[in-house]
């Protein structure tokens, strides 16, 4: 059989296994087996009309099975979030551990995280939003997934296929790397652990420090143009409101704006916006130039990660008094080039600390 294994291609050992683990903790090999053995209990091995109760039950089972996996998907965002946690953590340790972080050692529930983490209240609210952005994730994959299956059980039936040859197309749905169940699938998991990950670290970095964005080699346009050596503020959740419905000619309309241009917090993602600047007017028409129209501003991709599924960016800490970002996006110490340093704090934190002050947020420790 034919397997992707998530975590092909990354930057943290850590995040590397968190992939695996969590994707192979859905057991596909093991659905495939029960979802056939279903089918062949259920309805035999003659090519049939499938009736609307017929779908029900494989939807049933299929739903049945991932909604199982919950608690499981709840132990991998948990150790994605304390990871996420530890390193943060340690990058400001007087003395820094280099040490792999032992996942399986980590606790598995919300609960067992702030009790043995000692985890504040702010870091416990993040810690259960990850959890239950992950379980709605998992929700809405299971979703495409019953679809997909239906889709795969139509097209047999139609064609008159045997059992043998509705098997094999299932087998390709799950372990084929570019079938779509396998693809959707190992877009969650890179999504998941990624997003908890991000939200345990930034869940270490007071209010009024920075970060700045690290992408992977082979990076998106959109995460190259908001999060690969791009500098962000990192402020408290609820500096940050919904703006779509404030006049534009506000000044708390302007604030948000700068706000999710220019700020990062613990819960900021891109759900309901989107990467294209134009939309459909009509969105049953085409999309010939009179039947497009600018998005707004409330609509479009704002620097968060991930910044859209299978995004595998992440933040780091910066110290813009003992760092700074080279014109490659790198990230320097002040102590190689005085003078480079010096240019690229007037021309960029200045600027940057003047705005947080006139809209009242003070920066922290430089």
């Amino acid at each position: 059989m034919k397997q992707r294994t998530a975590g092909d291609s990354h930057h943290l050992y850590e995040l590397q296994q968190l992939e695996r683990l969590i994707f192979s903790a859905w057991d596909f090999e093991g659905f495939y087996k029960n979802l056939l053995d279903f089918l062949d209990s259920q309805f035999g091995d003659e090519p049939k009309t499938f009736t609307v109760e017929d779908l029900r039950r494989i939807d049933q089972f299929t739903r049945k099975y991932f909604e199982g996996k919950l608690p499981e998907n709840e132990l991998w965002i948990v150790r994605a979030f304390l990871v996420g946690k530890l390193i943060s953590e340690r990058e400001i340790s007087p003395l820094p551990s280099f040490q792999r972080v032992k996942i399986e050692e980590l606790p598995a529930r919300v609960r067992d995280a702030a009790r043995n983490f000692h985890l504040s209240p702010a870091e416990t609210k993040a810690l259960e939003w990850t959890v239950n952005s992950g379980a709605l994730r998992l929700t809405t994959a299971t979703g495409e997934t019953i679809s997909r299956v239906q889709n795969v059980i139509f097209e047999s039936v139609k064609n008159r296929e045997t059992t043998r040859e509705l098997r094999r197309k299932l087998e390709d749905e799950f372990f084929d790397t570019q079938a779509e169940i396998n693809r959707n699938w190992n877009r969650v998991a890179i999504t998941e652990i990624n997003s908890a990950f991000n939200m345990g670290y930034l869940a270490q970095i007071s209010s009024g420090n920075f970060v700045l964005g690290f992408s992977m080699a082979d990076a998106c346009d959109h995460c190259k143009a908001l999060i690969d050596g791009k500098v962000y503020a990192v402020i408290n959740p609820d500096e940050a409101q919904s703006y779509d419905s404030l006049a534009k000619d506000s000044e708390e309309y302007k604030r948000q704006v700068w706000l999710h241009e220019n700020a990062v917090w613990v819960g900021k993602d891109n759900v309901g916006r989107s990467g294209s600047t134009r939309k459909k007017i009509d969105k049953t028409g085409g999309t010939s130039p009179e039947n497009l129209t600018d998005r707004q501003h409330h609509e479009i991709f704002m620097p968060a990660i991930p910044m859209h599924p299978h995004c595998r960016c992440r933040w780091i800490r910066l110290h813009p008094t003992e760092q700074y970002v080279d014109s490659k996006g790198e990230l320097q110490m002040r102590v190689t080039n005085e003078q480079e340093w010096q240019h690229w704090f007037n021309k960029r934190m200045i600027p940057f600390l003047d705005k947080l002050n006139v809209y009242g947020l003070s920066a922290g420790r430089m």
